[in-house]
């Protein structure tokens, strides 16, 4: 964890305990242990936490279908939210082709003005949840579950 100070130089902060922090400055031959107290002083209170996402593990490991195996364990909750999204990504594309085969068998064939009046009241109905979503205002799930900010304040 790095923490920014009062005079926007950083520190490098390796333990927390509750009365003494551990920190070692960048400037200093030897990191140093001061009290809570001490360190709010120098901090501004924004910290950056630097976190090791994967293990490199053996580096002669092999390759094959216990990596994959592995991999999806670990990662399973963001390949399943991007299956799910997949999924109604291709149900919506394929809803178009079928509309215009309705809309060619039913309508141009058969004359049923009637098909023709309920497709167009459905895509009326759509329309304005179209057009909230094209303004921004739905937001992704995981824009909400990770945003894009890499500071956290601690006193806000």
């Amino acid at each position: 964890m790095l923490a920014r100070l009062r005079d926007g130089g950083w520190l490098v902060v390796g333990r927390v305990s509750d009365d003494k922090v551990l920190m070692q400055n960048p400037l200093a031959p030897t990191p140093e242990a001061l009290s809570l107290a001490a360190f709010s002083e120098l901090w501004d209170g924004h910290i950056l936490l630097i976190v090791r996402r994967a293990a490199l593990g053996d580096i002669n490991g092999r390759f094959g279908f216990g990596w994959f195996a592995d991999a999806i364990k670990k990662y399973r909750r963001p390949l399943s939210e991007v299956l799910v999204a997949s999924f109604f990504v291709q149900l919506f594309a394929l809803l178009t082709p079928l509309f215009f085969q309705v809309i060619i068998d039913k309508v141009f064939v058969h004359r049923g003005m009637s098909t023709l009046e309920v497709l167009a009241l459905g895509l009326a109905r759509q329309l304005p949840r179209a057009q909230r979503r094209q303004k921004g205002e739905g937001q992704l799930q995981s824009e909400r579950r990770y945003p894009h900010s890499i500071w956290v304040n601690i006193h806000e």
